[in-house]
């Protein structure tokens, strides 16, 4: 008999599926920001990225980012027109690290979508992870989040 998937297991096998030049435009919003946060969207299909949307952070902050509203909304509209969803939300650490911090718990208001974090590792070189929040205590400690593999196309 089987056994039944723990949580862990069924989370860890999600994909987010990327083209080289997305991960590129994030790179390059992000850097741009610093030292504040930078953020955007990811909109696509399912675990497919079709489109990255820089969008401002409102609150300038080096800790903490807030999507300026009219233009989430609008990026949120325009993928919806097009039988698109909500794929992930980007941002920084320009301090890092390139895990969430508790004000990302906190505050993420997606619960479906991935959290792609950027911080600058060795070299200074932008590096990006990816999480799952659902299901994740708030109270809970770094080794509890969900890494998602970010696989590249073109």
């Amino acid at each position: 008999m089987r056994q039944p998937k723990t949580m862990r297991e069924e989370f860890s096998r999600r994909k987010l599926r990327l083209q080289l030049r997305h991960l590129a435009e994030m790179r390059r919003a992000v850097a741009a920001a610093a030292p504040e946060e930078g953020c955007g969207l990811v909109l696509g299909i399912g675990e497919q990225g079709l489109e990255v949307v820089p969008i401002e952070n409102v609150i300038h902050s080096p800790a903490r980012f807030r999507l300026e509203g009219a233009a989430q909304v609008k990026a949120m509209l325009d993928a919806a027109q097009r039988g698109w969803e909500l794929v992930a939300i980007f941002h920084s650490h320009p301090t890092g690290p390139t895990h969430p911090s508790p004000s990302d718990l906190a505050e993420a208001a997606y619960p479906d979508a991935l959290y792609l974090i950027w911080a600058p590792g060795p070299g200074k070189r932008w590096e990006c992870r990816a999480f799952e929040l659902r299901g994740i205590s708030l109270t809970a400690g770094a080794s509890s989040f969900l890494p998602v593999e970010v696989v590249s196309e073109e």
